[in-house]
């Protein structure tokens, strides 16, 4: 995204490397002349006996109510003796009560101010820094005063194929996650177009599947179970299924690559390769790709544009992986989707899988811009949507809304935890840092005992969605939003090119 996507920068300028009254207490950073000068022999020398602005600094953590001021002040008096410089202040939470440190000190109540200001004043008395953590826990920028608007918001959907050439009168469902009311549904548009060959039903069933070894193959293919595959030192585990009549297979769409195997997500090991067969027995290689490095906050479906064989009636799937796989999605897909959409429209932290992106397929699979048309004022608040197409044939109706994420931060007390803020607004990441380091800062933490904020770790997924999306977006890109949200849900709009101009944009 071009947005403003963490308005906490400025706040990091607001408390960062502020200059304090101890004379031993060494700076944040060192100063301009410093750094700018030219490098001499005096710097053998300050290699050997730095100046204490380049000392380490250390994590000094409260776990739980786990807190006693005899224990603070051994702490850090053993931390100044180390020579270490400061410290990155946290509160976490991991396990119960600890023997020997006296009464819980529950986070964000008075007693709790208290203590952190004794660890400020503290780290005042023995020269060194004190920096606070942006939030309770060490991800990432979130806690009880965030409310549902001020949250990460992500993009809901629900679809419904009419048809078209005679009146509409239907219900349309409320996209999906948004029952509890935390979720703070809110509609954005209901679309409409004419739907592209293949998306109408768009996972045919196999009359029959052939595979190796003892694995439940059907599992993945019809019932999105998970099995676990042996790696294929040799050769490859495959898959065949067969069709009783020309099926035209377009996207491959697998489970995550973080879900195969946790341990080696960043190297997967993984190759697919898809093979078609028409009724002669003359195969076609339709896709061969590697798997992109994942991570532990990938949890999305990875689909694959495969090149069309429009007399085919089977499939083999190969798969070569190096290591134990499991996998609980393999699914062969009519409808034409945008190679690697998930990571690509930001709906998964992933490597873009770049094989197949200048694959075309015919025209008729592909969504037309200009025949997606805006519905929205057919549809009323109670769910009820009439409307009559302009021409015959299946039409797709798209409801699309937004809804809280669901995000928190973490690990963190019970006390200190809450939504996660909205990385795209400037609204959310203020009423983050009013509700906890501008606390501080202005209150306890007054009178320069704070001299920096910390941002540790990024561990709340991806947002796609914010209240002033739509305005931001089409200021920004130059873009009508609204229309182009389809290629964000995987339609590939005129043509791959195009879609993915328009993605490098969202992003």
């Amino acid at each position: 995204m071009k947005t403003n996507i963490l308005a906490l920068s400025a706040a990091l300028l607001l408390c960062g490397a502020a200059s304090v009254s101890c004379s031993d207490q060494s700076g944040m950073l060192p100063d301009k002349d410093h750094l700018a000068r030219k490098f001499d022999p005096k710097d053998r020398k300050l290699f050997i006996s730095p100046e204490k602005v380049h000392y380490p600094q250390t994590w000094f953590h409260f776990i739980g109510g786990n807190v006693s001021y005899e224990g603070i002040t051994a702490d850090l008096e053993a931390i100044a003796d180390a020579g270490i410089s400061g410290v990155h202040f946290f509160h976490g939470q991991q396990g119960g009560k600890w023997p020997a440190t006296g009464e819980d000190i529950e986070c964000m109540s008075e007693k709790w101010e208290d203590a952190v200001k004794f660890v400020a004043e503290e780290c005042k008395r023995l020269g060194l820094n004190f920096t606070i953590q942006n939030c309770p826990g060490w991800a990432m920028s979130g806690g009880p005063w965030i409310k549902p608007e001020n949250a990460m918001r992500i993009l809901v959907s629900s679809t419904k194929i009419v048809k078209g050439g005679e009146k509409v009168s239907t219900s349309l469902s409320q996209p999906q996650p948004s029952r509890e009311e935390w979720r703070d549904y809110r509609d954005i548009a209901v679309l409409a177009f004419p739907t592209p060959e293949g998306a109408a039903d768009s996972r045919p069933k196999p009359a029959k599947i052939l595979g190796c070894g003892n694995y439940e193959w059907q599992k993945p293919i019809l019932q999105n179970k998970q099995i676990t595959l042996s790696p294929a030192h040799e050769g490859a585990n495959w898959v065949e299924l067969s069709y009783d009549k020309p099926t035209a297979i377009r996207t491959l769409q697998l489970s995550s690559v973080q879900r195969f195997n946790h341990n080696m997500c960043y190297d997967p090991g993984v190759t697919v390769k898809v093979f078609a067969y028409n009724r002669k027995g003359e195969s076609t290689k339709i896709l061969e790709a590697p798997m992109p490095q994942s991570n532990w906050q990938d949890g999305s479906t990875m689909s694959l544009a495969c090149e069309v064989v429009e007399d085919a009636v089977k499939y083999r799937i190969e798969i070569e992986n190096q290591y134990d796989m499991r996998i609980s999605r393999l699914n062969l897909l009519t409808m034409a989707m945008k190679n690697s959409w998930e990571s690509e429209a930001g709906w998964t932290l992933r490597s873009f899988e770049r094989s197949a992106d200048d694959l075309v397929q015919p025209a008729e699979a592909y969504l037309k811009y200009d025949q997606i048309v805006d519905v929205t004022e057919h549809f009323s608040k109670d769910g009820r949507f009439e409307w009559t197409p302009p021409t015959s044939g299946d039409w797709t109706i798209l409801r699309l809304g937004h809804v809280n994420a669901g995000r928190k931060n973490a690990p963190a007390p019970p006390s200190g935890t809450g939504w996660e803020c909205d990385k795209l607004s400037t609204d959310g990441p203020e009423a983050h840092f009013a509700g906890y380091v501008g606390k501080l800062s202005d209150g306890v933490l007054s009178d320069g005992l704070l001299n920096g904020m910390l941002l540790d770790s990024w561990e709340c997924n991806t947002q796609t969605w914010t209240l002033k999306m739509e305005e931001e977006f089409e200021r920004v890109s130059g873009y009508e939003l609204r229309r182009w949200l389809p290629a964000v849900l995987g339609y590939v709009v005129d043509d791959p090119q195009t879609t993915s101009r328009f993605l490098l944009d969202w992003r």
